[in-house]
This record gives structure tokens, C-alpha cells and sequence, in this order.
């Protein structure tokens, strides 16, 4: 059955959430917008889990959501993606000149960021930069959630396979 196609199974796994976009394909709809965004990574998202790639990936959207809206006259977007041993950092920051985000907006995006971190064990941090710009900064640990998961999963997947 798992080595046969099946096309309802493969549109609903496609649509379920956890198939999100890559974060080059995000960037790349951000510069469409005339946002000026580079994406860095250091370290691999390999391993993690759908989960925790599907959080990034909202952040990360939000956070640029926030750039494009509030970043006046922003020459440089960066978003940074650094994943360790230990946790996963995400970084979005821009040169643009802006008074706050929460004087013009809701505040709701960077609440649902900051929840989402929360909710992986981790935590967000959201304000002007000292130099111009504005900064959102999450950090989520991976031996409570990822690092523990992935060596349970593949614990249970040796056993079950032996």
C-alpha cells in the first residue's frame, strides 16, 4: 500500500501543514514585494521535526510580514537561521527606520510569535535595534522537543524493525 501512488493521501499529506514552503521559496515572495531580504543559515534543518519546521516557517513569515509593513525605507532584511545541537535560532532583523511595530500595528503577529515559541519550549524577543531597524529574535530548544523526539522515533523504528 505505501509503495503504491495514491493521490488523495499525497494532496492531503501536501496540504496537512507540515509540507510548508522552503524558506528560500519565502524569501523569494518577500523580494517579489520589493522586500530586500537574504537569508543566511548556519547549520542544517535536517532532522527536525515537521513541527518544528512548520513553526519556523510561520515566524519567519510573520516576522518578514512585519518588515514589509513597518521597515520604512529598509535596505537590508535579513533573515537567520542557525541551527545548533542544542536549539534553533531564528533571526529576523532590517535597517529600516520605524517607530514600533505596536504603534502601528495590532501587536497580534509578534503575540503569535512569541506563543509559538512558547509552545516548542522557547522563547521570542521583539523590539527597535540600538542602530536603526528592528530586530525579532527566537530561540527554541531542541533536547526538549526535536533532539529527544527524533531519538525516541528512531528508537522505536529499530525495535519495531528488527
Amino acid at each position: 500500500m505505501l509503495r503504491t501512488s495514491d493521490e488523495k493521501l499525497g494532496d492531503a499529506l501536501d496540504n496537512s501543514g507540515y509540507n510548508v514552503p522552503s524558506l528560500e521559496e519565502l524569501v523569494e515572495v518577500f523580494r517579489t514585494a520589493h522586500l530586500p531580504v537574504v537569508l543566511v543559515r548556519d547549520g542544517t534543518e535536517t532532522g527536525l521535526s515537521p513541527n518544528l519546521r512548520t513553526a519556523i516557517y510561520r515566524i519567519a513569515q510573520e516576522a518578514l510580514t512585519n518588515a514589509l509593513r513597518y521597515a520604512n525605507d529598509a535596505t537590508r532584511v535579513e533573515l537567520r537561521l542557525a541551527v545548533t545541537a542544542d536549539e534553533v535560532q531564528l533571526r529576523v532583523s532590517d535597517d529600516g527606520s520605524s517607530e514600533s511595530t505596536f504603534a502601528h500595528g495590532s501587536g497580534q503577529g509578534i503575540v503569535g510569535i512569541t506563543e509559538r515559541a512558547r509552545l516548542l519550549g522557547g522563547f521570542a524577543e521583539a523590539g527597535p535595534r540600538e542602530q536603526g531597524g528592528w530586530l525579532v529574535d527566537v530561540r527554541i530548544p531542541l533536547q526538549r522537543g526535536d533532539a529527544a523526539r527524533r531519538h525516541r522515533l528512531h528508537l522505536d523504528f529499530r525495535i519495531r524493525s528488527e
